[in-house]
């Protein structure tokens, strides 16, 4: 690891986070909506999609032969994996599409809401109203939960048919930890920074779980069809790789 610092606890993590800064400020939230609106608004069927936002594609792959998809998007900011999806399947099944994100963010999200689309703060809520769930992608969030395991055995419970991991570190230590993850206000989000925001230093908690555990709790019942290595994740964190597991639910299950 680099210069980021290590604690025991999420709670630890928080403690230490500059004053007004954590997953839910209000102007990363902002920004974040503002970009996607300017991302959705600007999506062509001949505008190129680049390699980490077309991972959404590759969950979908299995499929497209439906009626109909039910996606459960678990920490999908303000919905950029249903526009990438709207605009690769114009002519595929149509899309229930549910978010599950933070207050925050879901309710400046609404804005966004369109046919297919909703975005959801809790998991009842977000999945009462889905017969059945075909896929759950939850891309570079786990990590921001206070207990990835837990969450992750939550959304386990709920039998989808795929599941989809991606851009999520996982480490090899003996014991999970916890720490600080910084980046530009700018980084966040699909885009360049809208106007009438200065770019800035923001910070929120991180959680590193073992990525042992990881396998093992989903190898219960779901069979890791593929696994992705994606690479050190960040430039403060290279001792960490970014992890992927593409799962499918096991027959009886």
């Amino acid at each position: 690891m680099s210069n980021s610092p290590r604690f025991a606890s999420f709670a630890e993590a928080v403690d230490k986070l500059p004053d007004g800064q954590d997953y839910q400020e209000r102007e990363l939230v902002d920004v974040v909506v503002q970009k996607t609106e300017i991302f959705a608004a600007d999506q062509e069927s001949r505008t190129p999609l680049d390699l980490n936002t077309s991972r959404v594609l590759m969950a979908l792959g299995p499929l497209i032969g439906l009626d109909k998809i039910n996606v459960l998007d678990f920490g999908g900011a303000s919905g950029t994996h249903f526009f990438i999806a709207k605009q690769a399947i114009t002519h595929g099944p149509a899309m229930k599409w549910h978010v599950l994100e933070t207050d925050q963010m879901s309710s400046t999200a609404k804005r966004l809401e369109q046919s297919g689309l909703r975005f959801f703060s809790n998991l009842y809520d977000a999945t009462e109203n889905m017969k059945r769930i075909d896929l759950i992608i939850a891309s570079g969030a786990l990590q921001f939960c206070d207990d990835p395991l837990g969450v992750l055995r939550n959304l386990l419970d709920l039998s989808p048919r795929f599941l989809f991991i991606t851009r999520t570190p996982l480490i090899r230590d003996s014991e999970p930890w916890y720490s600080i993850q910084t980046s530009r206000l700018s980084e966040n989000g699909p885009g360049p920074l809208p106007l009438g925001f200065k770019d800035r230093m923001v910070s929120y908690p991180i959680s590193f779980a073992l990525e042992s555990s990881f396998q093992n709790l989903i190898s219960e019942r779901y069979l890791i069809r593929f696994s992705l290595d994606e690479g050190v994740y960040g430039e403060n964190f290279k001792s960490v790789r970014s992890c992927g597991y593409f799962c499918e639910l096991k027959p009886g299950s």
